[in-house]
């Protein structure tokens, strides 16, 4: 069986134009615009991130966000676990998973029959990780092991958390999702954002290969950056409403 991977993220954007210009300098690269037709103002455009893809969508309604996840894998075999979870993974004739934002803990999956990264190219950043903000934890990790195929491992204290969320980690390949989760009767800002969205994308990271030289690039567009020991991030307002991660993933 194959091992799951973390193929593509699928962003919205309110401003297409700004967002172009953000992950263009974080990437150092330009855009493929994708269309079925004539290329329009609106259509998809995808930005390597080391063999994985960010495609972003112009928004319809001024919404923004990390919509979804593209996933590789054995689609047979992940039908049979979300099943067995109760969960719907959309047509028995269909060549792919789908599975509803609210029925993963705010983020729309898709898992397609293939262990084949769609490789644009080489890029100045890279695809680590999404986290994801979660209510029960235990309950996240049983569902999360059902859409991916691999075991989640519990972490314990983010070490980056002030002893305020938990988290546990699902590793496809040198990707993963991390669920991160308060922890009970302690403040942060992860309870409050729970209590004000509900489940959804905490952040993503995107490290990239020469922080410095991103740094430069990012505010050359005027991209807001921030620094969160020990991590550097751009800011939501400035990445499709995301909080984006450029320094490496710490290890627990």
């Amino acid at each position: 069986m194959r091992m799951s991977e973390l193929l593509e993220i699928h962003l919205v954007a309110a401003h297409l134009p700004r967002a172009i210009e953000v992950f263009g300098a974080l990437s150092d690269d330009s855009p493929l615009v994708e269309s079925a037709a004539g290329a329009t103002a609106n259509d998809d455009v995808l930005f390597p991130v080391g063999d994985a893809v960010i495609r972003i969508s112009a928004s319809a309604d001024g919404h923004e966000g990390l919509e979804g996840i593209t996933l590789g894998g054995d689609v047979a075999s992940r039908r049979r676990a979300l099943l067995a979870m109760g969960l719907d993974p959309g047509p028995v004739e269909s060549s792919v998973v789908t599975i509803r934002s609210e029925l993963a803990n705010g983020l729309a999956v898709t898992i397609v029959d293939s262990g084949e990264a769609r490789t644009l190219g080489q890029s100045a950043a890279r695809l680590d990780h999404v986290a994801l903000r979660v209510r029960d934890l235990a309950a996240a990790c049983l569902r999360w092991t059902a859409i991916t195929g691999v075991e989640a491992a519990l972490m314990g204290v983010h070490p980056v958390s002030g002893g305020a969320f938990e988290a546990a980690r699902l590793i496809l390949g040198e990707r993963m999702i991390e669920l991160i989760s308060p922890v009970p009767g302690v403040a942060s800002s992860i309870a409050d954002r729970l209590e004000s969205h509900g489940e959804g994308v905490a952040a993503l990271a995107l490290p990239v290969n020469d922080v410095a030289a991103a740094r430069v690039r990012l505010d050359g567009v005027g991209a807001r950056l921030l620094w969160q020991d020990p991590h550097w991030l751009v800011h939501p307002k400035d990445a499709c409403g995301v909080l984006v991660q450029l320094t490496p993933r710490v290890g627990h």
